[in-house]
């Protein structure tokens, strides 16, 4: 069962949409001005995407700027699905995200249900477990939920001008 999933309906056709959504590059475009957003993103593996593609993004944590994340593309069915597994470290805690756009068209084609996953996380070492699950689930819920739903806000804006 995933993590939390935040879900948006665009006035753009899904082609459009798994273009832009594809285009690693430009998600600093959309996660700029997020709280966890992105300074900067490089795609490392050369060419096309394609599952086993990486990318290195660098963001800007609310508590720490540089952060640098390496990521893989994991999935990636043309107009349908992108998802790729992130992996951050810092003060000796590795952490693990998996994520993923789902398209779907909607009606005449002219639209699409754009579907933003969190399908897991992991960290290493396991933190401790007496305080840590209740903070986890409020994180993923609160501040996870607002981002996501702000970039699926600004994903909209860019789509549809």
């Amino acid at each position: 069962m995933p993590v939390l999933s935040k879900s948006k309906f665009v006035r753009s056709p899904v082609e459009r949409v798994f273009e832009y959504l594809t285009d690693v590059e430009k998600h600093v475009e959309w996660s700029g001005q997020l709280s966890f957003g992105l300074e900067r993103i490089t795609k490392i593996t050369e060419g096309p995407l394609a599952v086993g593609s990486k990318f290195r993004s660098v963001g800007k944590m609310s508590h720490r700027a540089g952060v640098e994340d390496n990521s893989t593309v994991t999935e990636l069915e043309l107009n349908r699905r992108f998802a790729w597994v992130t992996v951050s470290d810092g003060a000796g805690q590795e952490n693990t995200f998996q994520w993923a756009y789902t398209l779907q068209p909607v009606g005449d084609a002219t639209s699409t249900r754009i579907t933003y996953t969190l399908l897991e996380r992991r960290f290493d070492p396991k933190p401790p477990q007496m305080w840590f699950p209740p903070t986890l689930w409020l994180i993923d819920r609160k501040v996870f939920g607002r981002e996501m739903e702000a970039a699926l806000n600004r994903i909209k804006e860019a789509l549809e001008s």
